[in-house]
């Protein structure tokens, strides 16, 4: 009986670790399917005009559905133009159209934000070589910033899109995930789903002062939980009477009548009370 149970408790702990584990995994999946970020483009243009970012997922095409239009402001110095992406796991690419007119274009920042001044920088990565696609743009990295000069109606340039796997990971949402999941768990073996039906119980047995709690204790041992001492019960005296309170492990509904019967059979003076983790009696 001792190596069964033990067995069993090995059991039960696996099917905890892979329970948290496969939480935590959806977890960190759903962030991942979910995380979004803005798009910081830092940029000079000595002409107004319209910036356009366009964005397609793997397969797809760029269409203006996905894409989002900007009016660059005339200035001698850069300007901050904010695009919201959708969520980072669907882009596979970016299409920049820095501005729609003949004219020098400076970007001197690129970067994705992420909630809680997360960023990534995208401007290190850019160089004219390493583009997908250019079309009528002339492009030169002058002191870490891309100058770009228009060549024709339609300039613009695509970028590959594999940030995503530098952006950290909240350690809020996996800590909000192990939190459900423990309350998930608790609820669950509370319940005693992963037993097979079995539950927990008391049995409270009242008598009068006088008398004797008379126990069958062959029949209780093969559920009631052991300490040194032999068979756990707890005694209390109240208003001339006493309690007594034996603590069964993993009982079997089949077997709680049993055990009522064989205790009331002894006990002929008994008021039996059985009571499973959830507060109903039998």
């Amino acid at each position: 009986m001792k190596t069964w149970r033990n067995i069993e408790g090995l059991v039960e702990l696996l099917g905890i670790a892979v329970f948290v584990l496969t939480f935590l995994l959806v977890t960190v999946y759903l962030q991942w399917k979910t995380v979004r970020a803005d798009l910081l483009l830092e940029l000079k243009s000595d002409q107004v005009g319209v910036l356009q970012v366009y964005w397609r997922g793997r397969y797809e095409i760029f269409s203006e559905l996905n894409s989002q239009r900007l009016v660059v402001k005339p200035s001698i110095n850069v300007n901050d133009y904010y695009v919201t992406l959708p969520p980072l796991s669907s882009i596979d690419s970016l299409r920049i159209d820095p501005i729609d007119s003949v004219t020098p274009v400076t970007i001197s920042k690129a970067e994705l934000l992420f909630p809680r001044n997360k960023h990534i920088d995208l401007l290190t990565d850019w160089t004219p070589d390493t583009f997908l696609q250019t079309n009528q743009l002339a492009i030169q990295k002058v002191n870490n910033a891309m100058v770009m000069q228009s060549l024709g109606g339609d300039p613009f340039f695509v970028i590959s899109f594999p940030y995503l796997r530098e952006a950290s990971y909240s350690w809020e949402y996996l800590l909000a995930g192990g939190v459900i999941s423990t309350i998930l768990l608790f609820i669950i073996l509370n319940q005693r789903l992963l037993k097979g039906g079995k539950q927990s119980a008391t049995l409270q047995v009242k008598l009068p002062t006088n008398s004797t709690l008379n126990v069958p204790e062959r029949l209780l041992t093969q559920f009631a939980e052991k300490r040194k001492s032999g068979l756990y019960i707890r005694r209390e005296e109240r208003n001339r009477e006493i309690f007594y309170f034996i603590n069964i492990l993993q009982i079997d509904q089949k077997d709680v009548l049993l055990i009522i019967k064989r205790v009331k059979e002894l006990n002929s003076k008994a008021s039996l009370i059985f009571q499973y983790n959830r507060p109903y009696d039998v």
